[in-house]
């Protein structure tokens, strides 16, 4: 699609994902792992499509502020309305370290 070629670390890292894929499938795939692995791929996928999209911007000269803003925002809204549709769960407080680990690092003084 951005008319790149492939060179080794490129294809070297999607033989990498590859393999894990089919390590985490293991290689029977038996009929309870088909919905899961199918979820797994369907995510990769857009994933990557997004990915593309935001280089995509970006070559076009849209700030990147912009479109972490954005996309946090549609994440946000459509996870938060998926999620009023199951039952809520409080947190325990075995889970506050794990929560503190998923937080990203505070910005360094040398950042712009």
């Amino acid at each position: 699609m951005l008319k790149e070629k492939f060179h080794l670390p490129l294809t070297s890292s999607l033989a990498i994902g590859f393999a894990g894929v089919v390590l985490l499938l293991h290689p029977t795939l038996e009929q309870n792992q088909l919905l899961p692995g199918l979820l797994g791929l369907v995510s990769g996928m857009l994933a990557g499509i997004a990915l593309l999209n935001v280089r995509q911007l970006g070559m076009l000269g849209e700030p990147g502020t912009r479109v972490v803003f954005y996309f946090n925002l549609i994440a946000t809204l459509l996870s938060g309305s998926w999620m009023l549709t199951d039952t809520l769960h409080p947190v325990a407080l075995g889970d506050l370290p794990l929560l503190i680990a998923l937080a990203p690092p505070p910005p360094s003084r040398n950042s712009p």
